[in-house]
């Protein structure tokens, strides 16, 4: 047995890569367990027969070589903040779904068993947005939460920066702005193919008048473990006390 302690996993793992290719030999396994994940609402222990993957993408857009004010050019420079947020917005629709091209190209549908297995797991969907304060949850609604979990692909904004962003007000157009996107991938195979070569994995950058680009900067395929390890795995689970 091989334990190995990673401290930088919130981060993206940066070193992560190049400690699992220099020590390959040392790191060769039959199966890897990862503990990871949040405690259920019931406190019991809980098996994840596999991962999603994810992909962090950063969009840049620049304007002028400098920040400017506002007042002399909020007339004429294209605004790099407005254009970004304009393409932000049109990522995704008001139905929930992904419209960048070739976004669900990969996703499978759920086979029957997914889907009895899914329905069996304990929620309680009102708990859960009473103790978070949301009225509600986003679009779709017509799929259930475990569905959407593991078997869709989505897209978050998970940074804006740029400009001022102080107390008070500042009259400063920003040269650049920078966002940080993350797209957590379907929980289900995708047919071997690198995430970062998904046809919707790095969205085109089209901002009015900017230079524009977007920037790959990590992923992690997602997998499932396979069938021969199922049944040891479930018997170790039940014989702990409190599973």
């Amino acid at each position: 047995m091989k334990v190995l302690l990673e401290g930088e996993e919130e981060i993206g793992s940066p070193r992560m890569p190049d400690f699992v290719k220099d020590y390959r030999s040392e790191l060769q396994a039959n199966l890897v367990i990862i503990s990871d994940g949040p405690v259920h609402e019931s406190g019991r222990s809980v098996i994840s027969f596999g991962n999603r993957g994810v992909l962090d993408i950063e969009l840049r857009a620049r304007g002028a070589n400098q920040d400017l004010h506002s007042g002399n050019w909020g007339w004429h420079r294209p605004q790099s903040y407005l254009d970004t947020v304009h393409l932000l917005g049109t990522m995704k629709n008001a139905q929930g779904e992904i419209t960048i091209d070739g976004f669900y190209d990969n996703v499978q549908p759920l086979n029957d068993l997914e889907r009895a297995a899914l329905a069996a797991l304990p929620l309680d969907i009102e708990k859960a947005k009473q103790t978070l304060d949301l009225t509600h949850l986003d679009e779709p609604q017509d799929r259930g939460y475990f569905e959407r979990l593991t078997a869709w692909p989505t897209l978050t904004i998970n940074g804006l920066h740029g400009g001022y962003g102080g107390p008070g007000s500042k009259t400063v157009l920003p040269h650049e702005v920078v966002a940080k996107c993350r797209h957590p991938l379907s929980g289900r195979p995708d047919r071997g193919r690198d995430p970062g070569q998904s046809t919707g994995a790095r969205p085109e950058v089209r901002a009015r008048g900017q230079r524009s680009q977007s920037r790959l900067y990590g992923s992690l395929k997602n997998n499932r473990l396979t069938r021969p390890f199922v049944a040891p795995l479930r018997a170790a689970h039940h014989c702990r006390p409190g599973h």
